[in-house]
């Protein structure tokens, strides 16, 4: 049932003509599905899924993986894996490259770059193994499940527009976090972008920075900080960014009524800090980790049993403030404290 409703959601995402426009053109996947002979698992009675990441301890991956470890679980004859790459495309390729000799069933890969992968990913392909990619168009894999990245750019955008209009008088400094290795994050930027210019024009941004991880997001903001005595809003492409920020503002007492920090990924963490009045005013969900994690083992299943899969997904996207904070972490389970 989740299945159908996510095939329901790719469809929809026809409509999203300037989302996430990758490297290659998928226009011609959108609402279709697929559908392979079926399998039994390579090894054993379980189907072995190996989600490879750039940074094993993101806040995202992380979660996402430990959701789909229980969700695997409870399905009896499944099992995920994690493989984190520490942000370098070749220990990626080397790793992926061990997965066709150890005969894996399926990978789930977020690529360190998308444009390295290509030779490795078709011979996993050719070896049998189902191959998702999570987050970046790409052509050789059997299906993606993807994020409408300039969408969600502008949601961080409008969000951080309201608050510099309803609380400092629409102009202040604004620092953004950005990553440019990849196409579909700079997307995600020209969306933040697009919509300070569009709800709050006389803002200004001053500074820029690219950071994935807490601690790097933590260094560039402090950056941020100490050249911009004025800055009172950062914008950043995700959680890690966005939480490292919300911890440079606080070691530097910068977290006032009228400081804000506009994410997206809503992870525990992230949304935790909305909870606890802190840096973090607004985060965009790009659906649960329980969510996304259920949707791409649900595809990778189906390639494995034969049955039909869509070509392409989209996450949702929901924007998470103080007024819905509540709802979302019993949507999502988390604990807030």
């Amino acid at each position: 049932m989740y299945l159908k409703k996510l095939v329901a959601v790719a469809i929809s995402a026809v409509l999203l003509a300037a989302v996430s426009a990758g490297a290659v053109d998928i226009s011609d996947r959108i609402g279709k599905t697929g559908k392979m002979p079926g399998r039994a698992p390579f090894d054993s009675q379980t189907y072995k899924v190996v989600f490879s990441v750039s940074i094993a301890d993101h806040p995202v991956w992380s979660e996402d993986y430990r959701q789909m470890a229980l969700y695997c679980e409870s399905l009896g004859n499944a099992q995920a894996i994690l493989m984190g790459a520490n942000n370098d495309t070749n220990t990626q390729i080397t790793q992926l490259e061990s997965l066709i000799q150890s005969k894996v069933d399926a990978s789930i890969v977020a690529a360190v770059d998308m444009n390295s992968l290509d030779e490795v990913l078709t011979r996993a392909r050719d070896a049998g193994i189902a191959v998702m990619s999570f987050g970046y168009e790409m052509e050789c894999v059997d299906t993606m499940y993807l994020v409408p990245n300039y969408d969600v750019g502008k949601e961080i955008g409008y969000a951080a527009g309201a608050w510099i209009n309803e609380r400092l008088g629409g102009s202040t400094e604004v620092g953004v976090i950005n990553q440019p290795l990849s196409k579909d994050l700079i997307d995600r930027v020209r969306g933040i972008v697009d919509a300070l210019k569009e709800t709050a024009p006389n803002a200004k941004i001053v500074a820029t920075a690219k950071a994935l991880s807490v601690v790097e997001g933590q260094n560039v903001a402090e950056n941020f900080l100490q050249r911009s005595p004025g800055m009172k809003v950062i914008c950043s492409i995700g959680d890690g960014g966005g939480i490292g920020a919300n911890e440079a503002a606080k070691a530097a007492g910068r977290i006032t009524d009228d400081f804000g920090i506009f994410c997206a990924d809503a992870t525990n963490e992230g949304i935790q800090k909305i909870y606890a009045n802190e840096g973090i005013r607004a985060d965009i969900s790009l659906g649960t980790s329980e969510e996304r994690a259920k949707a791409m083992i649900d595809v990778v299943m189906n390639i494995m049993n034969g049955e039909e899969f869509p070509l392409v997904l989209y996450t949702p996207k929901r924007p998470i403030n103080k007024d819905n904070v509540v709802q979302y972490a019993k949507d999502a389970g988390f604990i807030l404290q």
